[in-house]
């Protein structure tokens, strides 16, 4: 639960000890300072830790890429706020030279290049994004792909290494990418007030569009990516592997309604 000191609340964070780093600690930070909210870190080996521990009040709130949130919350929890969405963005990440063999670190991002560089070896490898540059300093790959974030994690472009972004509508990034994601007990009513000024409903609205696909399509591995136009026209680019084989597709519409379950309806009979 939020407290308060002199000047301004305090709320205790709960974030997974695998996204320790300067940028993502500086990210969520950030983003609560803007409005005015100081805090305090804990950190936490699983997911499933994180979250019981909103739901016994160790924590006020457990924080996370919105990648990596459940799709269904545990009971007691939901989600208070998201931030403005930024680095949603792949990228090939190269020390310069020939690329014939990539590493990816997920199914879809291997599809992906395999779809847009026939001629390339990709491979897919269970690793983390140190993890994975250091086979790329080590010549065992020519190129990577990582997340916008995960390159801002590790601060590739100040080690002199090449990040290309690829367009997210070309090579659809995975559902809320590039936006964090604020877990509250729902009861804790002081915490889901403040996170009130921290909450962008702008990036809400095209990430619920987003994850809906993802929750629906659960059975695949899906990336989902929607855009509001000035007119507010949405735009939705989606891509699923079905039985190995990556379909893309997109719809544009006035409003949500049955965005979703048509892109869904049209991944699945492709």
């Amino acid at each position: 639960m939020a407290q308060t000191t002199s000047s301004k609340p305090v709320l205790s964070l709960g974030i997974l000890q695998k996204n320790v780093s300067p940028y993502f600690i500086d990210f969520v930070q950030q983003t609560l300072l803007n409005v005015g909210i100081n805090t305090t870190i804990q950190y936490f080996e699983t997911q499933e830790a994180a979250c019981h521990a909103v739901v016994e009040g160790n924590v006020a709130i457990y924080v996370c890429p919105l990648t990596v949130a459940p799709t269904i919350l545990p009971m007691g929890l939901v989600i208070a706020a998201l931030s403005e969405r930024k680095f949603a963005q792949n990228c090939l990440i190269t020390e310069g030279g020939i690329v014939q063999k990539v590493l990816t670190l997920s199914d879809m991002n291997r599809a992906f290049m395999q779809y847009l560089q026939p001629d390339y070896v990709v491979e897919k490898a269970d690793l983390t994004p140190d993890e994975s540059l250091e086979r790329l300093k080590s010549g065992a790959f020519d190129a990577l792909v990582l997340s916008q974030l995960d390159v801002q994690s590790l601060d590739l472009q100040a080690k002199g290494i090449q990040v290309q972004p690829f367009s997210v509508r070309e090579f659809t990034p995975a559902a809320g990418q590039g936006v964090l994601c604020f877990i509250s007990a729902e009861e804790d009513l002081p915490t889901r007030r403040l996170l009130k000024a921290a909450h962008h409903p702008s990036v809400s609205a095209v990430t619920n569009i987003e994850r809906t696909v993802q929750k629906m399509l659960q059975d695949h591995a899906i990336h989902a990516y929607c855009e509001r136009d000035r007119m507010g026209n949405y735009h939705l680019w989606a891509a699923a592997l079905v039985n190995g084989e990556l379909r893309k597709t997109r719809l544009s519409q006035s409003t949500t309604f049955g965005m979703a379950e048509k892109v869904c309806e049209h991944l699945l009979s492709a």
